[in-house]
């Protein structure tokens, strides 16, 4: 962990050290800013960094994403193939569990992100007093925003996407100012566009963001033919996902191992129908959640300085403030139109693009201030500004106590009986079990039955009859059969257990409700016993995705 560490420290201060609008200032308080932008994060983010999987902060993809990197297979589309090698990289680390291992990677992406949003800023701020530490105090404020600090601290893939994005956004920047200097160079503009096709690899979204690539129109055509090539390239990691299908992974989402399977996968197949799902009658409710959520995330210390900033930068970077703009609606309307209740997570770029704005408006003030404070004075504000998100977030953020979901996977595994089906339903419950049943290999015995991926998809009844070929998956004309049927099929062979209690599965049987599991019984209906005291948590409150919302919550109960 130290050689690590200490080899990203001395990358980061040779980036930071780097000439650019701040040459003639001493590179030692640059570099010194520039490792508090990603140490000072990184810090609040593992000291607030969930234990193991959490359900917390919309986060029930963790298992998902876990479970498959540690099968060498394919989590749910678009399959994300950067992140995915990102995570078994982590994953390769000598401590903490896979889990955690996977939150910490969330959290170093972040802390990265803030350091190259930082020299992004500093990069277009003008050689003034205050110029670095208006960068860093508006960086930080994003840092410990709500939404960003929430998907630092667990397994998801909206940290890394806004590694990639500042990543990108510095490179567009750092060219154009060369551009401007000498002679028109592109190597940082095709870089650029290989992170942006990395990028859509850990999620698509960052398309979004290509606006930025008009920073600089006036390159010369090869440039433009090299960044498409690069771009090309930076998408190759989705070749990864027939390869890992191939291998037949217990942990395979549309197994793309045809043309037909590979579109629906990268094109997101089963979520398309939420893209612009929105009713027209929702909408204005939408958009004021909208603004609340700009509050929330910004606050007064950070909208206040970016209205200000917007008339600053309109009259130095016009174009920058154009392409701001186009993308944060891009953005702002995707998550607007997307009909899930976890949408505003789409929305952190667009907090990201509002960091600029922020950085001009406080070094405006700050030269403004000058006139009447001491310089002491107006460094301590400038310091102290991001204690206020800091301070604010804490408590929602901080998520180092959480065991909810560790604690439910591995008590229903082991509540369950030997050689027993579980049926589950809702994206929580079911990656958490994938994630303890095949990404730990925790009791080999038993089968994890999604009800609603069962009824819907050919390609995870075939992954069950591979895995769990003792268990009885067809009727005797090799026909899939419906979730009822499943559980007459195997009940006198198998134990049959439950998430979620649901009577229709139990005709002609009775149920008795565990700890964490409701157990189907083959026998005459009976009044159910209560089982011992429920964990902390209620087994009604699991958190209910998607996957629950619109394919199970639509399907007709005779089905069930």
């Amino acid at each position: 962990m130290r050689p690590f560490v200490g080899k990203s420290l001395r990358f980061m201060t040779a980036i930071a050290g780097e000439g650019g609008v701040g040459e003639k200032r001493p590179d030692i308080w640059r570099v010194a800013a520039g490792v508090l932008a990603f140490l000072v994060p990184l810090l609040v983010y593992l000291r607030t960094l969930a234990p193991s999987l959490t359900w917390a902060h919309d986060g029930a993809d963790g298992g998902d994403f876990v479970a498959a990197a540690l099968t060498r297979g394919i989590p749910h589309p678009p399959g994300y193939p950067t992140y995915l090698a990102m995570l078994r990289g982590t994953l390769t680390l000598p401590f903490g569990n896979p889990a955690y291992r996977a939150n910490m990677l969330s959290a170093v992406c972040a802390a990265g992100a803030t350091f190259f949003l930082f020299l992004a800023v500093l990069q277009m701020l003008p050689e003034r007093r205050w110029n670095i530490l208006a960068a860093l105090s508006a960086s930080l404020m994003w840092a410990f925003s709500r939404t960003l600090w929430g998907q630092a601290v667990i397994t998801e893939a909206y940290a890394p996407a806004a590694f990639f994005l500042s990543l990108m956004l510095y490179l567009l920047i750092r060219h154009q100012g060369k551009a401007k200097r000498k002679h028109r160079v592109c190597h940082r503009f095709l870089l650029a566009a290989f992170v942006a096709g990395l990028g859509v690899g850990v999620h698509l979204t960052l398309v979004l963001a290509l606006p930025f690539f008009l920073l600089e129109p006036k390159l010369h055509g090869k440039c433009w033919a090299g960044a498409l090539l690069a771009f090309a390239a930076g998408l190759a990691p989705y070749s990864m996902l027939p390869i890992l299908a191939a291998g037949n992974p217990p942990v395979d989402w549309g197994h793309p191992v045809t043309l037909h399977n590979f579109l629906w996968v990268v094109s997101g197949g089963p979520y398309r129908r939420f893209f612009m799902a929105v009713p027209p009658g929702e909408i204005p409710a939408r958009v004021s959640s909208w603004v609340g959520w700009l509050w929330q995330n910004g606050g007064w210390w950070g909208l206040l300085p970016a209205a200000a900033g917007i008339w600053v930068i309109s009259s130095r970077r016009q174009r920058f403030l154009q392409a701001s703009l186009v993308s944060a609606f891009l953005y702002s309307a995707y998550a607007i139109t997307y009909n899930t209740s976890d949408s505003y997570v789409y929305l952190i770029p667009v907090a990201m693009l509002i960091v600029p704005w922020t950085a001009h408006g406080l070094l405006s003030a700050g030269q403004w201030a000058g006139r009447y404070l001491p310089p002491v004075a107006i460094a301590a504000m400038l310091v102290a500004l991001p204690l206020a998100p800091l301070a604010q977030n804490w408590a929602y953020a901080d998520l180092h106590e959480d065991r909810n979901a560790d604690r439910f996977s591995r008590g229903a595994l082991a509540e369950a009986p030997p050689h027993a089906m579980i049926l589950v339903s809702g994206d929580g419950e079911t990656f958490a079990l994938w994630y303890a049943r095949y990404g730990l290999r925790m009791r080999p015995d038993v089968a994890v039955v999604n009800r609603d991926l069962w009824l819907q998809f050919g390609w995870y009844r075939a992954t069950l009859e591979r895995e769990h070929p003792d268990f009885t998956w067809k009727d005797s004309a090799g026909m899939p059969v419906s979730v009822v049927r499943l559980v007459s099929l195997n009940i006198r062979n198998h134990p049959v257990c439950m998430t979620y209690r649901n009577d229709a599965l139990a005709r002609g049987h009775s149920i008795v409700k565990g700890r964490f599991l409701w157990r189907i019984s083959p026998a005459p209906p009976a009044s159910s016993r209560e089982g011992d005291e429920l964990p902390p948590y209620h087994l009604s409150d699991r958190p209910r995705g998607p996957l629950h919302r619109y394919l199970g919550g639509a399907l007709p109960q005779e089905v069930l």
